[in-house]
């Protein structure tokens, strides 16, 4: 295995690792709302996210808020069960993974490092 690997590696037990004991906990608070409102839209309101709000009417108002990748996560997961904590999380963990070494590959960049 070659250094670069090795290091790959290393940057995605460092984001994975810790949120492990995390995957099966319930969801808690607002979280209830979100997912019974963001796991309900088609697939292709995706799009819309980038111009419109993510929360309907659920708390009394509506945010004044555009996230459109949060938004997605909960409808990705929902896919495996809306009430079911555990894809959501992994999900998450996963992006998480993926935007480490995102990371690593522009500091790599920055450095100079082949």
């Amino acid at each position: 295995m070659t250094p670069r690997r090795i290091a790959a590696l290393l940057v995605v037990l460092a984001a994975v690792v810790p949120y492990l004991p995390a995957v099966d906990n319930y969801f808690v608070q607002d979280d209830f709302g979100v997912v019974q409102v963001l796991s309900a839209k088609p697939a292709g309101y995706f799009p819309r996210w980038f111009v419109t709000p993510w929360m309907d009417d659920i708390w009394g108002y509506t945010p004044d808020e555009v996230r459109p990748f949060p938004a997605v996560t909960y409808q990705i997961a929902g896919v495996f069960g809306a009430g079911w904590p555990v894809p959501n999380h992994v999900v998450n963990i996963a992006l998480h993974a993926i935007n480490a070494l995102l990371v690593f590959g522009v500091a790599r960049a920055a450095a100079g490092l082949a």
